[in-house]
């Protein structure tokens, strides 16, 4: 009996190790890339800066109900997802940061997990920054909202995919751009289509009065995981309802989800660990 433990354990411990190194190497980056995060303008800009100016400004001038002003809140993982992630992969590869790293032993699904883990953090926070905002510019409507139907678990899974599908699409746009230009103008070209059309700038039951942008929006990836976090806020998949956007509640999670398996597939062929030639 004592011996068969032994094996056992003796088998497992290669593996433990593996896996600690693995872990090791995954949370090595994080300083890096925060070092990197605080000193880029840009990404500041995207994740917190930017998302302010939309909230306020659509706020202010009464585009929409207070009420709805919560949909808003999934701005700063998208913009510094689309926006700025593949801008700062495009900056790697033009210097020698990604080929240092492909001289270690470190694996590229390694790298990635680590990217995307870290910029899904700085995502949440850029999520309770603008919730903060919202609380301090509306109040009351903000505490109404959290006491009658707000749902923690839906909206974490919200948080979850919208920010992982993202930061996903950054580092594809950063794998298949060779310029920091061509990587602005592919993220322009994703970015304003699915801030206009997904449900976060405006309720989705505006959108649904004109049929051709309900049947552009089924098309964009990031309108799954934002349906989730108005689920969360507001109970329901169907603001409007002359029309039925999701029949079950599993229908836009699940969507969300084959998007990012789509696009880390993607990512796995497209990204590479070496730098372009200027």
């Amino acid at each position: 009996m004592l011996f068969k433990m032994f094996r056992t354990r003796k088998k497992t411990q290669p593996d433990q190790i593996l896996f600690k190194k693995k872990l090791h190497n995954i949370f090595s980056f994080f300083p890096i890339f925060w070092s990197n995060f605080i000193k880029s303008f840009q990404a500041l800009f995207f994740g917190f800066i930017f998302p302010t100016f939309l909230f306020i400004i659509i706020s202010l001038i009464n585009l929409i109900d207070t009420s709805y002003l919560w949909i808003i809140i999934m701005l700063p993982p998208v913009t510094l997802g689309i926006m700025s992630l593949g801008n700062t992969i495009t900056e790697w590869k033009s210097s020698v940061f990604l080929k240092r790293i492909d001289a270690t032993p470190i694996s590229k699904t390694e790298f990635l997990f680590s990217l995307i883990l870290f910029y899904t953090l700085i995502s949440f926070m850029g999520i309770v920054w603008l919730m903060i905002v919202g609380v301090i510019y509306d109040a009351a409507s903000g505490m109404e909202t959290f006491s009658s139907s707000f749902n923690f678990g839906w909206f974490l899974l919200a948080c979850l995919e919208v920010s992982f599908l993202s930061i996903s699409i950054g580092v594809f746009i950063g794998g298949v751009a060779q310029s920091e230009g061509s990587a602005q103008g592919i993220g322009m070209a994703i970015y304003f289509p699915c801030i206009l059309f997904s449900g976060i700038l405006f309720p989705a039951s505006l959108l649904d009065k004109v049929d051709a942008l309900r049947y552009i929006s089924y098309i964009l990836p990031t309108k799954y995981g934002v349906f989730v976090n108005q689920y969360a806020w507001t109970g329901t998949f169907n603001l409007d309802n002359s029309f039925t956007e999701f029949s079950q509640n599993w229908i836009a999670p699940v969507i969300a989800f084959l998007w990012i398996i789509i696009f880390n597939v993607i990512n796995k062929f497209t990204f590479k660990l070496t730098s372009v030639k200027r």
